[in-house]
């Protein structure tokens, strides 16, 4: 199953491989890597204590929106991590990472202080944040396509999106190559942008 689902990305680490016992125990199953990306998600959105569950003010779908918003500044930006607000001294590349309040504006620090404190970060460095388990772009790839999937369900023009995934360069059609793993999670979801792939990387 964790071959079928590849999904060693999970059974690979202690933490991952524990919460995949449970999946498999709860579920009698695993899932393909999408839906269990999206479980994992999911359940690290949650706050750890079940008695704090009651009063959150982070429901999931306002979590997930916003990690969709992190995946794709991340990407877009050619960052991997967020500075934790009032955490003192960072000591991390000021170009490897982006202060979470340019990503989440409208969001109160209150909020942005609770969602870095879910399991789905990891800390990195002192003042720094990382996407849990996401040491190769993975997750940050699956958020952006999220983020671009709910964008085209809101009335994004196909054709902004593409020209983002896509080039005619010199009359050879290319999947830009920061977005082959993007456009491949999208065009699960999205027929057009799966045309568009096949035309230029049918692999």
């Amino acid at each position: 199953a964790v071959d079928h689902g590849s999904l060693w990305e999970f059974g690979a680490r202690p933490m991952d491989l524990g919460w995949m016992v449970e999946f498999w125990r709860d579920h009698k199953r695993l899932g393909s890597l999408r839906e269990m990306i999206e479980a994992s998600l999911k359940a690290r959105l949650l706050d750890p204590d079940p008695l704090r569950r009651k009063g959150d003010p982070l429901d999931l779908a306002k979590g997930a929106h916003a990690l969709d918003r992190i995946g794709a500044a991340f990407l877009l930006c050619g960052r991997d991590s967020v500075r934790v607000p009032a955490a003192g001294l960072d000591l991390s590349p000021p170009e490897r990472s982006m202060p979470i309040e340019e990503i989440l504006p409208d969001w109160p620090d209150g909020e942005r202080l609770l969602l870095l404190g879910r399991p789905v970060f990891d800390p990195a460095t002192l003042g720094r944040a990382r996407l849990h388990n996401d040491n190769e772009a993975t997750l940050r790839c699956y958020l952006l396509a999220r983020w671009l999937g709910r964008l085209l369900a809101e009335g994004c023009p196909v054709a902004v999106v593409r020209d983002l995934l896509f080039a005619d360069t010199y009359g050879y059609r290319l999947v830009r190559p920061e977005m082959v793993e993007v456009s491949a999670w999208l065009a699960g979801e999205n027929d057009a942008i799966a045309d568009s792939l096949i035309a230029r990387s049918p692999y």
